[in-house]
């Protein structure tokens, strides 16, 4: 499947670690009237945020994926935990596993 012109732009935008514009505030448009539609795409089986974030949802757990070549934290320091934490979170996303990024469980909630 591919995906509407503004959305993709909005997906590299992100994988790339650009920095967010005006337009990731703004909803899509809609594929066939232009108008502004909704703040997030779908299709069958991907959503792509405004800011460009992916998910893609799958048919089932993969609870074997999840345990098999999964990211250990060989460097218990704070920072360690930090450079770990986000390929951890990733390789739960991409086995349909959600796990809650670790910044969100500052104080502040990462604001």
């Amino acid at each position: 499947h591919s995906i509407q012109p503004d959305v993709r732009e909005r997906y590299e935008c992100k994988k790339n670690g650009e920095l967010l514009t005006k337009a990731s505030l703004i909803p899509f448009l809609h594929p066939t009237s232009g108008d502004p539609d909704k703040y997030y795409f779908q299709d069958d089986v991907r959503y792509v945020l405004c800011d460009g974030s992916l998910f893609v949802r799958f048919p089932g757990l993969n609870k074997k994926g999840l345990d098999k070549n999964a990211p250990r934290c060989k460097d218990d320091s704070l920072s360690g935990i930090r450079r770990w934490a986000p390929v951890f979170v990733q390789h739960c996303l991409n086995n349909g596993f959600y796990c809650h990024p670790f910044w969100c469980f500052r104080r502040d909630h990462g604001g």
